[in-house]
C-alpha cells in the first residue's frame, strides 16, 4: 500500500495518492507505533494495586498463604478472617472444543481462571463461581462452562464447590445471574476477577445492581510488561487485537450507560 502511495504521487495522482494514503497511515499508525500500548496501557493501570480494596499488594503477595485458610494475622499480630464467601471468574476464558481432552479450550484469557482457582486453592474464598457463557449449538439448555465446571471437579480444584451463571449473551447477564445467586446463599463479601481491560466495566454492573465487589484484576495485555513500547518497520498484529479490546471496552461503556445498566 505505501508503495502504491509512491507510485500514485510519482505520477501526480494526487486524489487516488490521498484516498489510499490515508488508511496507509492509520495501518502504520496502530500498527507500527506504541500508540495502542499508550492507551492499554493507562486503562490497565487503574487496576495497579487496586486487588482487595486499599492495599498495595502484587497478585503474587496477595496469593501467598497465610496462617490457615481462614485467617490472616495483622500488623498487631491479631488473626482476623479474610476469606470471601465466593471469587467469580467472568466467562470469556474459554471455548468449546469437541477433539480436546475435557472438551474444551483455553483462550488468551485463560489466566483468569488461574487467578480464579488459585484463590481459592490459598484459602482466600470458599466458593469458586464460573461465568456465563453460550449454549452448546446442539444442546440449547447446557451452559459450555459446564465443560470448564467439569474439568475443575475432576481435578479438585474448588474443595469448596463450584458451580457457574448458567447461559449469559453478555457482561450484564453474568451480572444479574450472580447477583440472583448471591443472595440466595446469603453471601456478603465477593472476589471478581475479570480482565484488566474489562474490570472497570464490569466492577460498575455488579455495584449498580448494589453487589458490592473486591476487584481482582488479571490478563493484563500490556501493563507491567517488559520492553512493550517499540516501533516497528512493519505493522504488528497483536496492535490490532489490543485496539479492538480497548474499543469494545469504550464503546461498550457508553452503551450500558445509555442503557442505565452502569
Amino acid at each position: 500500500m505505501a508503495l502504491e502511495v509512491v507510485w500514485l504521487l510519482c505520477r501526480r495522482h494526487w486524489r487516488s495518492a490521498i484516498w489510499l494514503g490515508v488508511p496507509t497511515f492509520l495501518i502504520y499508525l496502530i500498527g507500527s507505533t506504541p500508540i495502542v500500548e499508550a492507551l492499554v496501557e493507562n486503562e490497565e493501570a487503574r487496576w495497579d494495586g487496586k486487588n482487595f480494596g486499599a492495599t498495595r499488594n502484587t497478585i503474587s503477595e496477595l496469593l501467598k498463604p497465610g496462617p490457615g485458610p481462614n485467617e490472616s494475622k495483622g500488623a498487631d499480630g491479631a488473626v482476623s478472617n479474610n476469606q470471601a464467601d465466593a471469587v467469580v471468574v467472568l466467562g470469556g476464558e474459554a471455548r468449546v472444543s469437541r477433539l480436546d481432552l475435557f472438551g474444551f479450550a483455553p483462550t488468551d484469557a485463560w489466566v483468569r481462571m488461574m487467578t480464579g482457582v488459585e484463590l481459592v486453592r490459598v484459602g482466600r474464598a470458599k466458593t469458586l463461581v464460573l461465568g456465563g457463557s453460550y449454549p452448546y449449538p446442539d444442546k440449547p439448555e447446557l451452559p459450555q462452562m459446564a465443560a470448564v465446571q467439569d474439568w475443575v471437579n475432576a481435578w479438585k480444584l474448588a474443595p469448596f464447590g463450584v458451580t457457574n451463571l448458567g447461559i449469559c449473551w453478555d457482561t450484564h447477564d453474568e451480572a444479574v445471574a450472580f447477583n440472583k445467586l448471591k443472595k440466595s446463599q446469603g453471601w456478603t463479601s465477593v472476589i471478581l476477577v475479570t480482565s484488566a481491560l474489562h474490570m472497570r466495566r464490569s466492577e460498575a454492573l455488579f455495584e449498580k445492581l448494589g453487589c458490592q465487589v473486591e476487584p481482582v484484576a488479571a490478563n493484563f495485555e500490556v501493563y507491567g510488561e517488559p520492553h512493550r513500547f517499540t516501533f516497528s518497520l512493519l505493522p504488528k498484529q497483536h496492535r490490532f487485537t489490543q485496539l479492538a479490546l480497548y474499543l469494545h471496552e469504550k464503546i461498550g461503556w457508553v452503551v450500558y450507560r445509555l442503557k442505565g445498566w452502569i
